[in-house]
């Protein structure tokens, strides 16, 4: 790897949360919480459901304190602590659960289905604009019941596909936080889809699959443009309160732009998570990205707050910095704090020979998913266009290379 120079260091005294620690959402009794409430946290509806019991059962070493040190210029600065030794993964999940002989990794499959019958149902503003207000109701409840149905045969089909994790789409309710045509889920009429969530909820939790979501690429809460905080805000909340309905552990955000620097984007981010409701501060995850915050940008704002950084090696080699690999996936899962760490990976659509290498190929070749994954324990979500096909291609292989494990697995 190439070094971008030194890390980013952030003052706490400019980090509004750095003494607050943000608990898993699995844990009711180890959850932190910020005194007061936050002005600009929008009010989507109360929720009573309460949250899903834990599905992991790692209990690794914690992960070292971030400890402040003095620069030169008297300014305090927060690094992380290097730890002493590499941690060693501990499995959190048997490997008899994901099937015999299968590998230690647990694969997710991301947001749709390429040939499986399993399609989830969307809509658009210009058509709900023209439908009375009961028609409207009435549609959404239509789409959202269809779309819980689709997400529970996800579910099951993970399940018989020893695929242990699955990236919800982030349009499940489509155009729910739309400021003229969106919708609620507080009224009786929902209580069916409601219901329905829960279900799904159990469903995983007896299967044993990780659901997450992901948010577009507008939700940007470190932007220096209010409207756009603001609705990043609110798309945040919408998915906390469906994530707690089906269980799924974590919302994962980039970093954002980096409109007046980094430090002040990060700063403006760290900000913005202060204003959500814990249901959605709690399940906030951040990911390096591949055009501005790398893993050593995002690591001092992780133990600042105490959210887990999901490492995606594919951005990682499209924007290095001083860290390799392994060095990057061990200070990765250490922000999990012994719950099972979450991982990405991809392969370029080009190769990595092209001038760019960013966008995604239809598969996950074998020599992309790091060697020093593969005696871990870890989710890794395959980012990959052909959907289910490209994780069972990869599943496979790993089920080849744990069988036989001189031989030499070739895609």
């Amino acid at each position: 790897m190439t070094s971008v120079g030194k890390p980013r260091t952030i003052d706490p005294a400019r980090l509004p949360m750095s003494r607050t620690t943000i608990a898993s959402p699995r844990s009711r009794s180890s959850r932190s919480h910020i005194d007061g409430e936050c002005a600009c946290s929008p009010r989507l509806g109360s929720s009573n459901v309460d949250r899903a019991p834990s599905r992991s059962s790692a209990r690794a070493a914690s992960a070292p304190e971030a400890k402040p040190s003095t620069s030169r210029s008297g300014a305090t600065t927060i690094r992380a602590s290097p730890s002493k030794s590499p941690r060693k993964s501990t499995r959190a999940h048997s490997i008899a659960r994901r099937g015999a002989g299968h590998s230690v990794l647990r694969l997710g499959l991301c947001c749709t289905f390429l040939s499986e019958p399993i399609r989830f149902r969307t809509t658009t503003v210009r058509y709900a604009s023209t439908l009375s207000l009961k028609e409207r109701s009435r549609f959404y409840n239509e789409i959202a019941l269809h779309n819980a149905e689709m997400l529970a045969r996800a579910v099951k089909w993970c399940k018989a596909h020893a695929i242990g994790a699955f990236r919800v789409l982030s349009g499940f309710l489509p155009i729910f936080t739309h400021p003229e045509v969106g919708w609620t889920m507080d009224d009786d009429a929902w209580r069916g889809v409601r219901s329905a969530l829960r279900a799904i909820r159990e469903h995983a939790r007896v299967a044993d699959i990780r659901l997450s979501f992901h948010p577009d690429q507008f939700v940007v809460l470190g932007s220096a443009t209010p409207s756009v905080v603001t609705s990043s805000l609110r798309e945040l909340e919408y998915l906390a309160e469906v994530a707690e309905l089906i269980g799924a552990e974590q919302m994962t955000i980039h970093g954002g732009g980096a409109q007046g620097g980094k430090l002040a984007s990060l700063e403006r981010l760290v900000e913005g998570i202060a204003c959500l409701s814990p249901r959605a501060r709690s399940r906030i995850a951040l990911e390096n990205d591949d055009r501005v915050y790398t893993v050593e940008d995002l690591l001092p704002v992780c133990h600042a707050l105490g959210v887990p950084l999901i490492y995606d090696v594919h951005h990682h080699r499209c924007l290095p910095d001083a860290l390799s690999v392994e060095r990057a996936t061990e200070l990765a899962a250490e922000t999990w704090h012994g719950r099972e760490p979450w991982t990405h990976v991809s392969s370029p659509a080009r190769g990595w020979g092209s001038s760019d290498a960013r966008s995604h190929a239809d598969f996950v070749k074998p020599a992309d998913l790091p060697r020093e994954w593969l005696s871990r324990t870890m989710t890794v979500d395959v980012e990959a266009k052909a959907k289910e096909v490209a994780v069972l291609r990869l599943r496979k292989w790993l089920d080849l290379l744990s069988t036989a494990p001189r031989s030499t697995a070739k895609q």
